[in-house]
């Protein structure tokens, strides 16, 4: 922020991972509206001013932040992330370029991949799902799943690689207009609280949001079910068996969490908004349970 005002910049270029483009966000957000981060997470400051004209070109295959309207900044001290929504946040340009995602290690391709996948799932079965929006994330799921194995095995596969950015797109235009549930509820505290990458906590946490989900969803599993390539009564196994198949681990404690504080996890996922939006309530004893079984 101080060399861009130092600079007087008039746009900005956003290249990297989700987090290099919610930092630019964030940046234009600053440049032209003044305060502080904390004044737009916390004390709900309007964002007033048009931002500079954000450029971002995602080198990752996973947050779909270069096209949604939303920043999440970490704060440090209360060590919890908090988003910031407003239209002006939008980029006006995304740029994918598989080329620029090769030299992406196989576990980061897997675990931002699932990320993308985990909007896909969440946008789809959420309270918010709208028809246009079903077609981009029942597109970005089935050709995540084609695209992965091969992205994984193959990282120079530019046909992989940009396949998995287009479904990382697809799948972030679905998640921003239709929303998240509780995989990124449980995501949150975490990622906050235990340092664990946002992507891996998606990939280990969605089978277990998608069993508690499935209830609720019967009229979409058809098309759930088509699309991860499955019969309708496996799509859980048939989502734990192509977690298996990237490498990941399949639990929190495989992924070096042995054990966390579940009542206080439980209750900061409950709390938040992102639960409004699944297809059965987010209570704080469902998150208890779910975040006991992926121990």
């Amino acid at each position: 922020l101080a060399q861009a005002r130092e600079g007087g910049c008039d746009s900005l270029v956003a290249l990297g991972g989700g987090s290099a483009i919610d930092v630019a966000k964030a940046i234009g957000l600053l440049l032209t509206n003044g305060g502080t981060i904390a004044d737009y997470q916390w004390r709900e400051r309007p964002i007033s001013s048009p931002l500079p004209p954000l450029i971002a070109i995602p080198t990752t295959a996973g947050t779909g932040s270069e096209v949604s309207h939303v920043t999440v900044i970490l704060d440090v001290q209360r060590r919890t992330k908090k988003g910031i929504v407003s239209p002006r946040l939008f980029p006006v340009l995304a740029i994918l370029d598989p080329a620029l995602t090769v030299s992406l290690p196989p576990r980061l391709t897997a675990a931002t991949a699932f990320d993308a996948l985990g909007h896909a799932i969440e946008a789809f079965a959420g309270k918010g799902a709208q028809a246009w929006t079903d077609l981009l994330a029942l597109g970005a799921m089935a050709c995540i799943r084609r695209a992965l194995p091969q992205a994984v095995q193959q990282g120079h596969d530019l046909q992989a690689r940009g396949d998995l950015l287009l479904a990382s797109l697809w799948a972030g235009i679905a998640m921003d207009q239709a929303g998240l549930g509780i995989v990124h509820a449980l995501a949150g505290p975490l990622c906050s609280h235990y340092r664990l990458h946002h992507g891996l906590a998606i990939a280990i946490l969605l089978p277990f949001g998608l069993e508690y989900n499935l209830e609720a969803i019967g009229s979409h599993l058809p098309q759930l079910a088509e699309a991860l390539g499955c019969p309708r009564s496996a799509v859980v196994p048939e989502l734990r068996r192509f977690l298996v198949s990237t490498g990941l681990p399949t639990s929190l404690s495989q992924a070096g969490v042995p054990e966390i504080d579940l009542e206080l996890c439980a209750q900061e996922a409950a709390s938040l908004p992102l639960g409004r939006n699944n297809p059965r309530p987010v209570t704080v004893a469902a998150c208890r349970q779910l975040f006991q079984a992926a121990l």
